[in-house]
Order: C-alpha cells, then structure tokens, then sequence
C-alpha cells in the first residue's frame, strides 16, 4: 500500500511539473500546487529537484531557465520555516552556482536566492557565499531594470539582518556594493537604493572608499528626472530628491565632499539645483560637525547672501533664510571650545560689516532684504541676536531721526519693533543681558515719541512697540504708557489706533493686572454714569471706554469687576447711544475668543445675563416707552448673539432650565399674564412685538438635541404661521430660520414635518 502512494504521489508531481514546463501561462498557479504538495510530504524538495533534474541540466539555455524558474517559484510559495537546514543549504548552493550559468538563467537564479533568504533555516555560511557569488559573477547594471530591482533586493536584505558578518568582511563588501550600484538611472532601482543607503552608510565602515561611496551618490545631483506619468502613484522628482538628500548627509565623514559639491550647484543657473542646494544645506547643519564646515562658513554665507539679497526669487529666498538660520544655529549650540565660540563671532561680525552698508538708508531697496536676512539671523539664536542687536538697532534709531518721509519713518519703527519681537522670543533684554538697558531707554523714548506724533500711521507704530516690548517696560515708562492709552482711548478719532491701544491695553492686563486695575480701570476709564447726561460727546468717551474695558475684561480679575457693571450700565440706562455702546462691547467681549466657556459661565451664572438681558428687553416692549431703544433691530440682534453665544457653552440643565423660564413669555404671556396684550408670536400684533422671536430663537435655538421643549409642535406650527403671514423682514427671517432649527433638532422630526406640511397646505 505505501508503494502504491509513493507511485502515485510520484506521478502526480511528474504530471504538475511536465505542464508547468509546457505552458508557461499555468507555471504559476503549477508551481503553487506543487509548494502545497510539498508541505505534506517530507523530501519534497529533493523529490522535485529530480523531476527537474533534465530540465536543470539541458544544454538548451532557455530549458534551464524554465526549470530554474519553477524551483524559484515553488519556494517563494513555501512558508519560511518549511524547509530543513540540510534543504537550505543545497537549494542555496545550487541557486549560487547557476549564477555562472548562461545570462538567460541569471534572472531566474537570482529569484531563486531572493526565496532563499527568507527560510528561518539560512546556513551561517550562506550569506558570504551568496554574496561572493554576486560580486564575482553578475554584472548588476547589464541585466534588466527588474532583475537589477531583485539583487538589491537580497542586498538590503543582508544589509538588514548579517551587519556584524559583514563588517568582518571591511572594504570588500562595501566595494562590491558600490561596484552593484555604480551606473544606476532606473528611477524605481534608484528611489530602492537611495532609501537602502542611510542605514548602510552608518552602519558599514567605509574607510578610505568614503569619497567613492559619496561620489556614487553625488553623480545623481540634482536629481534630473521628470515624470510624465499621470499614475497617482508615480515617482516624482521630489521623491528622488528627497531620498537622495538623505544618502549625501548620511555621514559626518562626507561633509568635505558635500559641501563644496552645494556649493558648486549655488553657483550655478539651474534653479533646481539651487533649490536642492539649499535644502541639501539645511539638513547639512543638522547632521555635519562645525569642523568639518569650518572652512566654507563664508563661502556659504557670500551664497547664501547672493539668494536673500534682494531676493527677487520668492522661494529661493525663503529657502536662503532657513539654510542660514540653521546654519547660524548650529554654530550657537555646537561649540566644544573658545575656538568654535570665537568662530561663531567671527562670522557674525563679517555678516554685520557687509550688512550694515545696506541699512544706512531706507529708501534703498536692499534695505527691507537686508533687515530680514539680519531678522533671521537674530532668530538662530540668543548669542547672535544679542551681538546683531546690539549693533543694528542703534542704526535704526539713527535712521528714524534721519528720515523726513512718513513712509521712511513708518518702515524703521515696524523694522525696530521686528527685532524686538524676536528679542522677547529669545529672552535678550535687559533683565537677561543687563549691558542692553541703555539702548532699551533709546528705544522706549523713540517709542513715545512716534506714539505721540501728528501722523496716526506713526502713533499706530509706537503704539504696538509698547505692546511687542511690554515685559521690557520699567515701572515708570508704563505708567506713561498708561495715560497716554487712555486719553487715546478717549480722544483718538482714528479707528486704527484705537484698535492699537486696545490691544495694547489687553497685553499689559495680562503681564501687570494690579497696576492696569489702579490706573485704567478704576481711575482713567471710569465711565459717566450720570442717567440725565444727553451730551453725545459724552456719549462717544462713555462707548470708546465700554470698548476698552471690554477688551480687558476677558482676564481675571477684570472679569469680576467689570462684567457686572457693565450688564447694570446697560440695564439700567436708557440713553440710546450709551445704551447701544454697552451691548455691542458686551457681544465684543462674548464673541471674543479669549473669553471661553469660563466668562460666558460668570456672565450665565453669577451674573445671570441671559434671563437678565432677556427679560430687560421684553419689558422695554411692553412698556413702550423706549422706542429707540427697544424699536431697534441691530440692538435686538446683538443683545440675540449675545444670549445665544452664551448659552451655547451652557450645560444641558441649564439650559432646560431657560426653557422652562422663557417658553411661558412667548406663548402665554408670561411677563404678565393678566395682559394679553403682549402675543408676540402673532402676526396681527406690532412688529416692534414680533421682531421679539429673535430672542426666541436665541433662547432655544443653541440647546442641545436632548433638551425638552415643550410644546413643541404648537410652537413650530405658530412660528410657521408668523413667518408667512408677518410683513416685517427680521420677524420673517429669524422666524423661518428658527423653525428649520427646531425640527432639525426634534426626535419626532419626521412627524412634526408632516404637522408642517399639511399646516402648510392649510394656509
């Protein structure tokens, strides 16, 4: 009986192998079946090795190939741990010594040896003798595009996973690398290799072949390659270019072939290759010691200037700025010695002599290019943005006292207030480095006086230099600041500084809270209460300082003090004008997006605005005796936004409980429910009544989907009643829009939709 399975299995694998060598359209899924076959039956390596045994050894060519090729496929059908050591080592030595055959058969060994290394069971001798086989006997770049892809293939392979065997080998295995590689231009072979190099330039010792290994590399730069594929996947240039990038910086040792190679290409006209060059060196300084770029630092820096300076390239610029930022910051935080220290001085020193020409007058056209390559500089690092600045804002403020045009005066003290900004960033100031206190002074007076000239554009600009240097200020220039804020805040027609001096205000309130407290807050814009004053100029301080105050009011303990008087000041006033000021700073400092859930809860909870401002306004309706106050539709729309943006960011309970409290007013007269009057759902009653669902809608509208409102169906069905039959456009809108928003949110939506539709038809 088991003569008779044997026969039989003997006759099945002589039947699969036959087909697969005639047919090569079913050599595949042939060689599939027989790697299960395989699986099943001990030997089954060998037993189909003689099967192929005429076929391996024909003297026709394309015969041993076929049959080379279906042993290559059979394995890589096989799991990895199929196969006996015993197995491995022959299949393996077999595969090697076809490497010497005819180049037809090459591919196919090569396959084969690609499956091989895969097997748990690898012979430690194996991967030399692989390898020595492919170094002495193929000519990678003679084959094809797809064969060259298999061979480094099974070289990052061995790269991956033998380095300790292969660094016993030295030179020889990164010459015979080097030697496979050399002449590549397969875009697919070359994205393959350029990602394989990194890991193996750092982990092989390349000895004296560094400059050969480099220069493999080097050839390909930049890269010149257009795709014209329209595959989504396809390689593109800057995939290449990328990847390459990584193969040139991957070893400190090549910094003296790789910089005057970027060199090299920054001179050139090709702006790809410059564009490469630039990136190439920003990555240079990440990874390169300052040794080993000593000597290029002002060769680097001539073309680096070259590209900044004027910098009509948009790109290229932008690319020069952040080469040399990298480059000045790796001088700053690399040095080991005086010697690297005085290095970095050196160059800024030669940076500032051949700079500072272009900043002795603003009306040139270097000028602005100049003070931004210096602004970059000053970025790198706090040593060089002390010694940049300790040097060029001295000639700026030589410059604004020099300058007679508006336009010159308003460049250097944007370009003054630039530096400081970056010196704030990088804590040079006089608290840090006390030798800049003098020239701090300098700055601070230049500052007022430009906050104080006849030209708003200039105040605009010393306005917000007090705000970029404010942590700077001493004691006694804020409190020059601080009055002079306020009498802006007071008397400022333009709308542009205002705004300037507001956001100044809010930048001291957060850094000198008790000092803001004392002198603005409740001294300098404390605002005219007086309920019979009509005067409209004071009208007008009364509404720049509700503004202001606003403004500050976002950060405690602003928000304590000032909240609540303002929801009084707006309740209980009845001017228009004031009346109109305190809403729209009230919506300013709600919608501001520093407020936050924690002022809008304060406002809800502690202050009760909501029910407050709600209630406020449908009593104002009632008594009709406010009519430009309570006939007013912008006021009814901010005090809308108001009460809708707070209530947002309320909890589901709260806002339940508004529900409860306000449905009544709208739908049964809840202010007074002895006076029925009041029905400002209906269309028949006064559009000054009606206009009053805006509220409605700001009530109910931000709740979340799971609060109750009942009821709801009768509301939707009068909203829809009144937004129809109403003449008045804001009751109209807000009434349409709000029904929309209530059956979005009910969970009986599809219902009260079809309540709708047939209350539709009824009207």
């Amino acid at each position: 009986m088991p003569n008779m399975e044997v026969e039989a299995d003997a006759g099945w694998l002589d039947g699969v192998v036959n087909e697969a060598i005639m047919d090569d359209k079913i050599l595949v899924d042939k060689c599939c079946s027989i790697a299960n076959g395989i699986q099943s039956q001990s030997g089954g390596l060998l037993k189909l090795v003689e099967k192929l045994g005429i076929t391996l050894t024909d003297k026709n060519p394309e015969l041993r190939e076929k049959g080379t090729r279906i042993l290559a496929e059979v394995l890589q059908n096989l799991p990895r741990d199929c196969l006996q050591k015993s197995e491995v080592h022959f299949i393996t030595t077999f595969f090697c010594d076809r490497l010497k055959d005819h180049n037809a058969v090459i591919p196919a060994a090569l396959q084969g040896i690609h499956a091989v290394i895969q097997m748990n069971n690898l012979p430690e001798d194996s991967p030399a003798h692989i390898v020595t086989g492919l170094f002495q006997h193929v000519h990678c770049q003679s084959q094809k595009q797809a064969d060259r892809h298999v061979i480094y293939k099974i070289l990052e392979a061995f790269i991956q996973n033998y380095k300790e065997e292969w660094k016993l080998l030295g030179p020889d295995f990164v010459f015979g690398v080097i030697s496979m590689v050399d002449g590549e231009r397969d875009p697919r072979n070359l994205l393959q290799l350029f990602g394989m190099f990194p890991h193996f330039i750092r982990t092989f010792p390349l000895g004296h072949l560094t400059e050969e290994m480099f220069e493999v590399m080097a050839c390909y730069f930049p890269v010149d390659f257009y795709s014209i594929s329209s595959t989504p996947n396809a390689i593109t240039r800057d995939d290449l270019a990328a990847a390459l990038l990584q193969c040139l910086i991957a070893s400190p040792a090549f910094a003296e072939f790789c910089i005057p190679l970027l060199l090299e290409k920054l001179d050139s006209q090709l702006r790809i290759a410059k564009l490469d060059s630039l990136r190439l060196l920003q990555e240079c300084c990440k990874t390169f010691t300052v040794g080993g770029m000593e000597k290029h630092l002002y060769d680097l820096f001539q073309s680096l200037h070259r590209e900044i300076v004027p910098g009509t390239d948009k790109e290229l610029c932008e690319e020069a700025l952040v080469a040399l930022k990298e480059l000045i910051h790796m001088l700053s935080i690399v040095p080991v010695d005086k010697d690297q220290v005085n290095l970095l001085h050196k160059v800024l020193e030669n940076i500032i002599s051949v700079t500072c020409r272009e900043l002795r007058d603003v009306q040139l056209s270097l000028f602005l290019p100049t003070v931004r390559m210096l602004l970059t500089i000053t970025q790198a690092s706090s040593v060089a943005c002390n010694q940049v600045v300790t040097v060029v804002v001295p000639l700026l403020l030589n410059q604004y006292h020099k300058v007679s045009s508006l336009e010159g005066k308003t460049i250097v003290l944007q370009t003054l207030t630039m530096f400081l900004a970056v010196c704030e960033e990088q804590h040079v100031t006089p608290t840090t480095v006390p030798i800049l206190a003098p020239i701090w002074v300098d700055i601070q007076s230049l500052y007022m006086n430009a906050a104080q000239h006849v030209k708003c554009e200039i105040r605009v600009e010393g306005i917000h230099g007090f705000l970029i240097s404010a942590r700077s200020l001493c004691h006694e220039t804020r409190q020059e600041v601080y009055e002079l804020l306020c009498t802006y805040v007071k008397q400022e027609d333009s709308a542009q500084v205002r705004q300037e001096v507001t956001a100044c205000l809010k930048v001291l309130a957060k850094l000198y809270p008790d000092e803001v407290m004392e002198a603005v807050v409740l001294s300098r814009l404390q605002w005219n209460t007086d309920p019979g004053s009509e005067d409209e100029h004071n009208a007008l301080v009364v509404a720049r300082c509700l503004d202001a105050l606003c403004a500050v009011a976002v950060a405690e303990p602003f928000t304590e003090y000032l909240v609540p008087r303002i929801l009084s000041f707006i309740t209980g006033k009845y001017q228009a004008d004031e009346c109109s000021a305190g809403i729209r700073s009230l919506r300013t400092l709600v919608e501001a997006p520093e407020s936050g859930s924690k002022v809008h809860t304060y406002l809800c909870v502690q202050c009760g605005a909501v029910s407050g401002l709600v209630t406020w306004w449908l009593h104002g309706i009632q008594e009709n005796r406010y009519p430009q106050i309570f006939c007013n539709e912008d006021l009814l729309v901010d005090c809308a936004t108001i009460v809708s943006t707070i209530l947002r960011t309320q909890s589901e309970s709260f806002q339940s409980d508004i529900v409860t409290e306000f449905i009544p007013y709208f739908l049964d007269s809840g202010l007074n429910p002895e006076e029925n009057n009041f029905k400002p759902l209906m269309a028949s009653s006064s559009w000054h009544v009606t206009q009053s669902v805006v509220l409605l809608e700001a009530l109910l509208s931000p709740v979340r989907q799971d609060v109750n409102i009942p009821p709801l169906s009768c509301l939707v069905m009068q909203l829809q009643t009144l937004a129809i039959h109403t003449s008045h456009p804001l009751t109209s809108r807000s009434a349409a829009r709000f029904v929309a928003s209530l059956v979005n949110k009910a969970h009986d939506g599809f219902y009260i939709a079809k309540d709708f539709s047939r209350h539709f038809q009824n009207l």
